[in-house]
């Protein structure tokens, strides 16, 4: 008897379900819209990525200290303001995890005790009061919740590992601060004076601006420190090609207590040496969110 064409029905049953995990079924009345069924790839390109493309959700559940960012598209970059944030431009960004909160002296601490890391250390010379809040692996009760700082990139990228964590990608980072709607400034689109640590004398304790808060959550995104990424600092496709552009510094987001009024929106690009130390360097870390179950 020749091999058949045709598959037994049970099988066929069979196969069409594990054809359909790959099929996000988007049949749904949501604002009075019905959505259909998108194939995986279709479905990612329209922003569904909380989704396992093989079936089933992801977990979204943000782990303590952490605040959970959907995937989808957001406004990255700008034209308004320097080269190297140019072009303004549509950017997708899966799924993640980022800490509400900068890393901060007493969480540096844990890890600097834990694994007998190097502590801080501030290259001012001559130290500058105020600007060194460590004292050997000690820390002044008063500077504990104070955000992390003099910490280099290889620094914060080791704390991160050690806590199970990363430290974001500036498109990350920007889509954290920014949210969905294109804001110029974590709050808003238009700064307003005292909403952020910006011309100040030094870092706050984390979280105490409470007008410096993401529509996603995250806190001190415009001001207090500034805040080391995983990425080189490269051009953006399309962007001006600059001498300055290579492998051989990060980039650094966000605002910091020195800067100047306006000028820490959440497009802000800035490149540093991996090696350099700086009293208004500081960080926070994200996380991929785990498999689905």
């Amino acid at each position: 008897m020749g091999a058949s064409n045709h598959c037994p029905a049970k099988i066929r049953r069979v196969g069409t379900a594990c054809a359909m995990t790959r099929w996000i079924l988007l049949k749904a009345v949501f604002l009075g819209v019905t959505l259909i069924a998108l194939p995986a790839p279709q479905a990612r390109q329209a922003g569904w990525g909380a989704f396992a493309l093989d079936g089933g959700a992801l977990d979204r559940t943000p782990p303590p200290g952490m605040v959970y960012v959907p995937a989808g598209f957001f406004i990255m970059g700008s034209d308004e303001d320097t080269d190297a944030e140019r072009p303004q431009r549509t950017v997708f960004v899966d799924a993640f995890f980022i800490d509400k909160y900068e890393v901060t002296n007493a969480q540096y601490l844990t890890f600097v005790r834990s694994t007998r890391h190097a502590p801080p250390v501030a290259t001012e010379a001559p130290p500058i009061p105020g600007h060194n809040l460590w004292a050997g692996n000690k820390v002044p009760k008063e500077f504990l919740d104070l955000p992390v700082v003099n910490v280099t990139w290889e620094d914060a990228a080791a704390y991160a590992a050690w806590a199970g964590k990363r430290l974001p990608t500036e498109a990350e980072w920007e889509k954290a601060a920014r949210g969905t709607d294109g804001r110029r400034y974590p709050w808003v689109k238009e700064f307003v004076k005292g909403y952020c640590n910006v011309e100040g004398k030094g870092a706050a304790r984390v979280g105490s601006y409470a007008h410096d808060k993401s529509s996603l959550g995250c806190f001190d995104m415009a001001g207090n420190v500034a805040e080391w990424t995983a990425d080189w600092f490269s051009p953006y496709p399309g962007g001006p090609q600059k001498t300055l552009y290579g492998e051989d510094s990060k980039v650094v987001r966000g605002g910091a207590w020195d800067y100047l009024v306006n000028s820490p929106t959440c497009s802000k690009r800035l490149a540093a040496n991996p090696r350099i130390r700086s009293n208004y360097f500081g960080f926070r870390c994200a996380q991929s969110l785990p498999p689905a179950r």
